[in-house]
């Protein structure tokens, strides 16, 4: 009983300091971003990167307060999810992890934070993340995605040195 009222109270702190947090931010930025993230149909994660820093070059407060907002749609909160890999930071990298390991959020939520972190995080650090990940491959919920997401980091690693190689041998044979 004592633990369940532990993590209640954590969790009103955390809301609480969000939404505190979020009424500092920029009313209109933040509308414009949440404008940008609501509207339906199935947008490339890089479109929406490229509207959204049309919008304010530091994204990722007004991204972390809409994933929180109470009664946002969840495809938007993942869309700003997917967003946040494109902003690795130590503070982006630690709200993905705090997204991974919260088990009363929805598991739409829950996958999507693997996703990104797996994508913004495994080039800076591939042990730190591999580790972190597979600690969390016992829950049901993520095991699939934890399991595809490192699979899919690798497997862009190692494309992308050869087409960067290929590239600056082409541009050395054009001279």
């Amino acid at each position: 009983m004592k633990a369940i009222c532990k993590i209640i109270l954590i969790l009103l702190i955390t809301v609480s300091s969000y939404e505190n947090f979020a009424q500092s931010l920029d009313t209109s930025t933040y509308q414009r971003i949440k404008s940008v993230l609501v509207q339906t149909g199935h947008q490339q994660v890089e479109e929406l990167r490229t509207q959204v820093d049309r919008v304010t070059s530091e994204p990722v407060p007004y991204l972390k307060a809409l994933v929180n907002e109470a009664g946002l749609r969840v495809y938007a909160k993942e869309r700003a999810i997917m967003l946040l890999q494109y902003y690795p930071s130590a503070d982006t990298e630690k709200f993905l992890e705090q997204k991974i390991n919260d088990e009363t959020d929805r598991s739409s939520v829950r996958t999507f934070a693997v996703k990104s972190y797996a994508n913004g995080f495994y080039w800076r650090n591939q042990t730190k993340v591999e580790g972190f990940l597979k600690e969390k491959r016992d829950d049901s919920q993520l095991r699939t995605v934890i399991d595809q997401s490192l699979s899919e980091v690798k497997t862009q690693g190692i494309k992308k040195p050869n087409l960067q190689l290929d590239t600056e041998t082409l541009q050395r044979n054009k001279k």
